[in-house]
């Protein structure tokens, strides 16, 4: 007769090696947590220590046998739920985050980590820190984050899902991307206090990392709507629902607001497909104003967007071979005097079922590649038309856009410096603003074509500035003769706590450089206050004309009405 020692037979955890375990548990959780949990399979809890009593005001063995969802905030029981589903298909827990019913009311948010182990009957462990979770702030070489909810920026979701989708790692079941609007966000934001709003914030981000397919896959892509990668069995109705009671728990009026998905399967696309295809849905979901009925439109599989995104493309490229975009300046002024400063060019493509689609359609030829011959289209259009709409010995300086990839290009540089060898008169009167949406992968090489075009007279101004993971470093490796805030930066300054102080110092950084400043999104005097008062030198925005095709624009006057009190500023 086989002894058990002898059998082949899987054989149950003992106690004493449970312990074992859970001791090894406590030693190494420790090194992070302040709370330490041990659950069942059902969520309950069977052992609790750390510091339970400072907390939640009992002490730790009154918990065992509740359960996880009983003590936690009521608003965040959903959350549990999802929470541990998760666990129960990739056995870890990370960067999520709960409130439980403190010893005087809700305790701060904390951070949860842990996994789940098969080997011990199924339970979970899980250690809770007494700090909201970190965000990682963006870097040179790093993915971005937003900094409210700590999850993923638009360009670092579709880097992500790409990258998941291009690798050998092997995850269980069918995938799927799921669009996510709260419609009605901008009212509710008028109810909330800051603090409020930061810690609705929060729970929305650990909510859509608990629904994540690896914990992670969740972004932040506008102030109202959100990506999620999932599996296919995730339960979107009751993420909304959730995410709707989170709003409404953070409502003084407990109003909240709707919660809109579509959800799009991730089927046999190739990777490089999928990516092209994820940059024109989530550039079209970010174009929506707001229109929920529009979500309706995305077809429902990946094959079916990469179709509209192919024919996208095929659509652009015969709007740059034959120039059927429209090209529109908006004054740059001076922020201290309304002296006009220079002249943004704001492309235009044609309209498509009768609204604007120009964003979507962009983001869609720069990660396709289009963006160097649209770059190089657009640049020609520009001098045809200060040909033949201002004189050759014209004063007015115009500011053009151009990606990173086209900087990277070194056959695109060679075209920009033969157009102007061919027209001279050009020297002097142009800047090139360098978008960031695309990352240079050679900033030697691009900072020698910078310079070949700084020594023929064209000015370089680093575009979208600290919006971007690549701006600072961008700063210390590219000389450039100035930088423009993005119109995030500027709402982030009106919005965050610190956000003026954050811009002013950023001002002071790029004095140190002795490079000039400048701010888009300028589109009232409030904000115009604001940029002035952080050291911005130069602003632009709707608050001095809407980019126009008229050539009397250079003529048109200063408003003066804005700039009566800069001799006291």
């Amino acid at each position: 007769m086989l002894t058990a020692a002898n059998s082949s037979a899987p054989t149950a955890p003992t106690t004493t090696s449970l312990r074992l375990e859970r001791d090894r548990f406590v030693a190494l959780a420790f090194c992070w947590g302040d709370l330490l949990f041990e659950l069942d399979v059902d969520g309950r809890i069977v052992y609790a220590t750390g510091a339970i009593e400072p907390f939640l005001g009992l002490p730790a063995e009154n918990l065992v046998e509740k359960s996880l969802e009983s003590i936690v905030v009521t608003g965040e029981r959903a959350s549990v739920r999802t929470l541990l589903a998760g666990a129960s298909g990739r056995k870890r827990i990370e960067t999520s985050s709960l409130q439980l019913n403190g010893a005087s009311g809700p305790t701060p948010p904390l951070s949860v980590a842990g996994y789940q182990l098969e080997d011990l009957n199924g339970h979970y462990f899980l250690a809770m820190h007494a700090c909201p979770p970190t965000v990682r702030t963006a870097g040179f070489g790093r993915r971005s984050r937003d900094g409210a909810t700590g999850l993923y920026d638009a360009p670092a979701f579709i880097d992500m899902v790409t990258s998941q989708l291009a690798s050998d790692r092997r995850i269980e079941g069918e995938r799927c991307v799921s669009l996510i609007m709260l419609p009605g966000y901008g009212n509710l934001r008028e109810r909330l206090l800051a603090t409020a709003e930061n810690e609705l914030l929060s729970r929305i981000g650990a909510s859509l990392r608990a629904g994540a397919i690896d914990g992670a896959s969740a972004a932040r892509i506008g102030p109202d709507r959100y990506s999620l990668l999932h599996r296919a069995d995730l339960d979107i109705d009751g993420l909304k629902g959730e995410i709707g009671d989170l709003t409404r728990s953070a409502d003084s009026q407990a109003i909240g607001t709707n919660v809109e998905t579509a959800t799009v399967e991730i089927d046999d696309v190739g990777g490089g497909a999928v990516g092209q295809s994820l940059t024109y849905a989530i550039s079209r979901f970010q174009a929506m104003d707001g229109d929920v009925d529009a979500l309706g439109s995305f077809s429902t599989s990946f094959s079916a967007v990469a179709q509209e995104a192919v024919s996208a493309l095929g659509d652009i490229g015969t709007l740059i071979a034959e120039g059927m975009f429209r090209i529109m300046l908006q004054p740059i002024l001076d922020a201290r005097s309304g002296a006009a400063h220079a002249y943004a060019v704001t492309v235009r493509l044609p309209a498509q079922g009768g609204r604007d689609t120009t964003a979507e359609r962009l983001a869609l030829a720069e990660s396709a590649g289009l963006i160097v011959d649209l770059d190089l289209a657009v640049l020609r259009k520009v001098l045809e038309w200060l040909r033949k709409k201002t004189p050759v010995n014209a004063e007015p300086v115009i500011a053009v856009r151009i990606s990173g990839q086209t900087v990277d290009a070194l056959s695109a540089l060679a075209q920009i410096d033969q157009l102007i060898r061919d027209n001279p008169w050009i020297r002097g009167r142009l800047v090139f603003e360098i978008t960031q949406s695309s990352r240079i992968a050679n900033p030697t090489t691009a900072n020698a074509g910078i310079q070949r075009l700084r020594e023929q007279g064209i000015r370089v101004c680093l575009c979208d500035f600290a919006t971007s993971a690549h701006g600072f470093q961008y700063l210390a490796d590219l000389e450039v003769d100035a930088v423009k805030l993005a119109a995030d930066a500027v709402d982030h300054a009106r919005e965050a706590r610190q956000g003026k102080a954050y811009v002013k110092a950023l001002m002071a950084f790029c004095r140190e450089f002795g490079v000039a400043t400048m701010a888009g999104g300028i589109d009232d005097e409030a904000t115009l206050r604001l940029a002035r008062g952080c050291g911005v030198q130069f602003v632009q925005g709707a608050l001095f004309g809407q980019p126009s095709t008229d050539a009397r624009i250079f003529g048109r006057p200063i408003p003066a009405h804005l700039f009566k009190d800069t001799a006291q500023w």
